[in-house]
């Protein structure tokens, strides 16, 4: 296991890397809200995925520990371009970071199924599949900003 704050777009972003076995595929886990992160509910929602992934929670600028640590988010604003970009930047340092990988899972609920798929669309190479739930289809209802 291991915990801390990353360098994601020019501000420090709270990742929590989870699993049994390093060479089991990597699921990044995209947050609903944006600002509700998964983490305080890893074990009970994640935890037996453990077995067969090595899973990665990221907290969102916003969200999680980014908050409580006062390590403000706000001097780069919230938009969905801003996140895209951060997912991505996450996403290629983990598979850099990550012995045995050349790509990774993206998993989105609710929010972070529209930042799933933006950031699928713009880099497909840097995934094995994308998985939605709570699956938003109207961005502009579900937008933090444009």
């Amino acid at each position: 296991m291991r915990s801390g704050f990353v360098s994601i777009g020019g501000i420090e972003q709270w990742v929590t890397i989870k699993g049994q076995n390093r060479d089991n595929p990597v699921v990044l886990i995209l947050h609903g809200g944006p600002g509700a992160a998964f983490s305080p509910f890893d074990d009970s929602a994640f935890g037996k995925w453990r077995q067969k992934f090595t899973v990665v929670q990221w907290d969102q600028r916003g969200a999680g520990p980014n908050v409580w640590e006062e390590r403000t988010v706000y001097r780069i604003p919230m938009k969905i371009d801003r996140m895209v970009k951060d997912g991505i930047e996450l996403s290629e340092f983990l598979i850099a970071h990550l012995l045995h990988k050349d790509k990774i899972v993206i998993f989105g609920g609710s929010w972070g199924s529209i930042l799933g798929v933006y950031m699928a669309r713009s880099r497909p190479y840097l995934f094995y599949a994308y998985v939605g739930t709570a699956q938003i289809v109207d961005k502009r209802s579900a937008s933090p900003g444009r």
